[in-house]
């Protein structure tokens, strides 16, 4: 069946979303069995439950790291990357686990395991016991720091109990899970960001010596072509602020060529991430004179298994934000690694009859990480719903062929700092925070460019993208001959037994 189950996933048809186990797991039957106690206020009966839960959680998470190792084990043959690889392949398999167990029926339930302490917290403090409600609520915020609700519960506890914070920490088992999550989820990031897997199978790379550099065609061949000519044209003092840069030719002509036409050929009516609608039915917009549209990482990876782009632009787009993030990291100087928190293709484009007003807005001034004009003017609070995770952020332009479109910096009371004249090429990067306040005035025509939020929490970790570069992998495997998979299919692998 496995052997069968191998042909199944190389039909081009098939995608990983389509294969989904309708086997509920043992934790998610305790799991929703424990909030119908809840919903009833049988509280004594809902706090035995979900602790029960956990316990269930928690081995299905032990036995989903052991299936990974034996997984690979299964696998004899090390390859070139010898025990590297074999590494690398379980860590990315473990990185999967608490997304698993968090899908139910094909849907991935957001923040599954904190969930489960926010019904707790709320139920033992119905059943009378405030310490135990406080030690929940720390335990949840371990998984969700920025939960003001949250925060405001805890403070209640405290209070109430009259309790310090020696009495009241975090579950000990969780914070064992997050360390051992957030750790993995590091080496697994460094893996990637200094090693080139997919070729590591097949080159001499560990081989030769380490300190050689690297050929013009050998960084080709690795797909590892660095923006050597990118040169920094503006820094702080020219965008009157601190923390921003403008750097050109970070990508050539033919690559924005290449990055245009997946957007023509991929992006989204709305904004390409979410099916955010207008207040009418129409796909979202910043503005009712453009229509706004986007690609991401893992929709464009989807158009490659469904026939409607190659596996190069899509390639092109991972890689070239890649070495967006790089060059961010080495132009702030940053000790700490960027992981990425959104990633985004996003097409701008005036309606028919052009722009109606001059000072016309494409996207309004806002800061990437707090609340701009929340507490009044100039203020800018980092507290939900604001993405106050973000860090830095970065916008790749691939386009000149249109009227207005500017980035702007602007100052508190949005008077304009700086402005920025996209064209291909032009890379824009800045810290994310109120000093790099920023807006796009109103296009005419069409504007297209990569956008990129960074965090240096690796909770916040994008991980959609790991999910798209699996499917640029297999859509690769494929390439390699669709009819050795066929010979296997319904048939052991003999070859396989015969080396063991």
């Amino acid at each position: 069946m496995l052997d069968n189950m191998k042909y199944y996933k190389s039909l081009p048809i098939v995608t990983d979303d389509l294969m989904i186990s309708f086997e509920p797991m043992l934790h998610q039957e305790k799991y929703f069995k424990a909030v119908k106690f809840y919903e009833e206020q049988k509280f004594e009966l809902a706090v035995e439950g979900f602790e029960e839960t956990l316990k269930e959680y928690y081995k299905a998470y032990e036995r989903c790291k052991l299936m990974c190792e034996e997984k690979r084990e299964s696998n004899k043959m090390l390859g070139r990357s010898g025990l590297y690889g074999v590494y690398v392949d379980v860590l990315s398999c473990r990185a999967q686990c608490p997304i698993e167990l968090a899908t139910v029926k094909g849907h991935t339930v957001d923040k599954y395991l904190a969930r489960h302490y926010n019904y707790l917290q709320m139920s033992y403090w119905k059943a009378g016991q405030t310490l135990k409600a406080a030690e929940c609520a720390t335990t949840y915020l371990l998984l969700d720091p920025d939960d003001d609700n949250m925060i405001d519960n805890l403070k209640y506890f405290r209070w109430y109990s009259k309790a310090n914070g020696e009495q009241i920490q975090a579950r000990k088992e969780v914070i064992d899970y997050y360390r051992e999550v957030t750790l993995e989820s590091r080496l697994l990031h460094l893996a990637v960001m200094y090693t080139d897997e997919d070729n590591m199978a097949f080159s001499d790379e560990l081989f030769e010596d380490a300190d050689a550099p690297d050929s013009e065609e050998d960084k080709k061949d690795k797909g590892l072509q660095i923006a050597e000519n990118a040169v920094v044209t503006m820094t702080e003092d020219k965008l009157n602020g601190s923390n921003r840069f403008v750097a050109d030719q970070f990508i050539s002509e033919e690559e924005c060529k290449t990055l245009m036409d997946l957007a023509r050929k991929t992006a989204k009516l709305g904004d390409g991430y979410n099916d955010r609608s207008m207040p009418d039915g129409k796909p979202f917009s910043f503005t009712e004179q453009e229509t706004f549209e986007g690609v991401t990482p893992v929709s464009a990876a989807k158009a490659i298994m469904q026939g409607k782009v190659d596996i190069e632009p899509v390639d092109l787009y991972l890689n070239s934000s890649e070495r967006m993030r790089d060059f961010v990291e080495d132009y702030f100087q940053l000790e700490t690694p960027l992981y990425f928190s959104y990633s985004h293709l996003v097409c701008r484009t005036s309606l028919p009859g052009g722009m109606i007003e001059k000072q016309h807005i494409s996207h309004p001034v806002h800061s990437d990480n707090c609340l701009l004009h929340h507490d009044g003017p100039g203020t800018c609070p980092k507290r939900s719903p604001a993405f106050t995770w973000r860090d830095y952020s970065a916008l790749l332009y691939l386009n000149e062929d249109f009227e207005g479109g500017e980035f702007i910096f602007t100052h508190p009371n949005e008077t304009i700092q700086a402005a920025v004249k996209p064209k291909c090429g032009r890379m824009v990067g800045f810290s994310a925070g109120v000093e790099n306040l920023h807006g796009v005035l109103g296009v005419e025509g069409r504007r297209c460019a990569v956008a990129l939020w960074f965090t240096m929490r690796v909770k916040h970790d994008e991980m959609s993208r790991w999910e798209a570069k699996k499917l640029v992998r297999q859509a690769k495997e494929k390439m390699v001959g669709k009819e050795n998979l066929q010979q296997q299919f319904a048939k052991p692998d003999i070859q396989s037994h015969a080396e063991l």
